[in-house]
């Protein structure tokens, strides 16, 4: 391995050279909303790991100063005989990306010091895999994108600049009047207010409220929803209750005759505000997009307190683009450590290729004509 870096593993989240160093990458290196200390360590207390999963964490350190360089929230387990380890999210993280320091990294001059670092570090692991990875964050490269062979986009978020020409933005930008118009139309028309939600009991209300709306949704559409998960529901309540207490969240609340009709929760980490939740029941109000209003509110605020970015989260709507927002790809991989980790690789695409070949046949099985259909394959109508 490189003689420029020091590898060091760390089983328990709250180890103090651990703390210590991410601290630092935190304040002067590069860290994404969802790898930031606070959150990751409220994963870790409010939510069950997946069955056989350990967290670990790998911290690279420049050898000669100790400066710390780059650390990864990771969970190791065992899966189709293959010693895995995968980035920490709990399915709470809208992308993952590692805590560095690009300015350290740019005194080795390459990527290739920390590729030879990371491989020497996973010397105990067959698989190494990435769900979500971003290529950049606010402009600086994401130094594991060399580490991954074959990258497969797999959607993304939305970001828009709060920066001087965001107030250009808002002039040529229709959204941005309607959703103005929208919120006093809402409270002319309907009697829906937009309230800033700060107290506790309103909280636990509003995020209830949410969690009857999305189950309903959900149901509907037969599309399984995490949020339906009771600890994640906990997780989001606390990291609510925490982040809006001292400044660093804004949860919005459309009330209607006593009522939570729709609700938003943002959050402000580091110098990024993201959208994390959104819902609203079937009414009136749908049609004057609550969701378009507490947008542009949330923007606004997040200008005011001098954020750089607002991040849409997770999700490529064509709506976001009508703020102005700009696209930025999430990417997924996997990386064979070893021979062992090339033959689970080659298993993995196997078993892919059948589930494909199943859904092909189904799907062509349920296109054929059936007893009691017309020659076209529609069922027919009972008399």
């Amino acid at each position: 391995m490189s003689n420029e870096i020091a590898v060091h593993w760390h089983s328990a989240f709250a180890d103090e050279i651990l703390q210590r160093d991410w601290e630092a990458l935190e304040r002067n290196g590069v860290c994404t909303p969802f790898q930031t200390r606070d959150y990751v360590g409220r994963m870790i207390a409010g939510l069950p790991a997946l069955a056989g999963a350990e967290p670990l964490f790998l911290r690279l350190t420049n050898a000669a100063s100790g400066d710390p360089l780059l650390i990864l929230p990771l969970e190791a387990k065992l899966h189709y005989g293959a010693r895995r380890i995968d980035f920490l999210d709990y399915w709470v993280a809208d992308h993952q990306m590692p805590i560095f320091d690009p300015k350290q990294i740019e005194r080795l001059r390459s990527d290739q010091a920390v590729e030879t670092a990371m491989v020497h570090a996973f010397a105990d692991f067959d698989i190494f895999g990435a769900r979500a990875m971003p290529p950049e964050w606010l402009g600086v490269r994401n130094p594991l994108l060399s580490f991954f062979p074959d990258l497969e986009e797999v959607g993304g978020s939305f970001r828009l600049a709060l920066d001087d020409n965001l107030p250009e933005l808002m002039r040529s930008k229709s959204v941005y009047k309607k959703a103005r118009k929208n919120l006093r139309r809402l409270k002319d028309d309907l009697g829906v207010e937009l309230v800033e939600i700060v107290d506790t009991a309103d909280l636990k209300a509003a995020f209830a409220a949410t969690a009857e709306q999305r189950a309903a949704k959900f149901e509907a559409s037969g599309v399984q929803d995490n949020f339906a998960n009771p600890e994640v529901q906990a997780f989001f309540l606390e990291l609510a209750q925490a982040h809006v207490s001292d400044g660093r969240a804004l949860v919005q609340g459309f009330r209607c005759n006593g009522e939570w009709v729709a609700s938003t929760f943002a959050n402000a980490l580091g110098d990024v505000m993201v959208g994390q939740l959104f819902s609203a029941a079937d009414g009136p109000w749908m049609k004057f997009g609550p969701g378009i209003a507490s947008i542009l509110y949330e923007i606004e605020w997040a200008q005011k307190r001098g954020l750089h970015a607002y991040d849409f989260g997770a999700g490529l709507e064509p709506y976001k683009a009508q703020f102005g927002a700009t696209v930025h790809p999430h990417s997924k991989g996997l990386r064979a450590l070893n021979t062992t980790g090339q033959v689970y690789l080659l298993a993995l695409k196997q078993k892919q290729n059948a589930r494909a070949a199943k859904r092909f046949a189904n799907s062509a099985l349920s296109n054929l004509p059936f007893a009691g259909s017309d020659q076209n394959g529609r069922a027919k109508r009972s008399a």
